[in-house]
């Protein structure tokens, strides 16, 4: 039994004589190091365009609400006093009294 296993150690053992150090080809380098200088070039250009973006985004988003606000509490004045008249004009039309409601 200790010479089958001796055998198959002496086999695995010979099996790797035949190997090398792996290689790699002459220009890998520096392709790599070209591909990690152009990730980083894209890197900064986004991370310059994205806070202008942002504060673009947030601006605009200010302006509209504004607006909205504005437009919002202009109409409210003339709405309350319109709809004072119109339930007195419903009232005087069918009779009822401001009391009555």
């Amino acid at each position: 039994m200790r010479k089958d296993i001796t055998e198959l150690v002496d086999k695995t053992i010979s099996s790797l004589d035949g190997i090398n150090r792996a290689e790699a080809p002459g220009y890998f380098l520096a392709k790599t190091k070209a591909k990690l200088y152009r990730s980083e070039q894209k890197e900064e250009r986004f991370q310059f365009r994205r806070p202008v973006l942002l504060i673009a985004v947030l601006t605009l988003f200010l302006i509209m609400n504004s607006l909205v606000l504005l437009h919002v509490q202009s109409n409210s004045r003339y709405t309350h006093t319109d709809k004072a008249s119109n339930v007195d004009g419903f009232a005087k039309e069918y009779g009822f009294t401001t009391s009555d409601y």
